[in-house]
């Protein structure tokens, strides 16, 4: 493979890559929202006049999700949708490691510090 289709390929892979994990990112949020409010997808799905099926399609990722459908759906959520868009050459507050204590079951030894990503 010449270095042309070599680097076509990884921008290819890098492009199908962004897509699934936004895709991913938005449809775990939803859920994550639908669970802590107790709404069905049937509910959502009738809060949005769709199908049952259109809820289920858009949130396992095998419909296009399209920005006005997230707006309706976080509507119907009674939530406002946000999105941040990174630099990838810059390091972002999702890339940053913070030190946070953790206190030993042991009081007499000293306290340690654990990595939390």
């Amino acid at each position: 493979m010449d270095l042309m289709n070599k680097l076509l390929a990884d921008r290819n892979l890098e492009k199908e890559f962004q897509k699934s994990n936004f895709i991913l990112d938005v449809t775990e949020e939803i859920c994550k929202i639908l669970s802590e409010k107790n709404i069905t997808r049937q509910e959502l799905a009738e809060k949005l006049g769709k199908s049952k099926g259109f809820v289920s399609q858009i949130l396992n990722g095998s419909r296009n999700m399209t920005l006005n459908t997230l707006v309706d759906v976080c509507i119907a959520l009674d939530c406002t949708p946000r999105v941040k868009i990174y630099d990838k050459t810059q390091k972002s507050k999702d890339n940053v490691v913070y030190l946070v204590e953790s206190f030993p079951i042991n009081k007499s030894k000293s306290c340690k510090y654990d990595l939390a990503i």
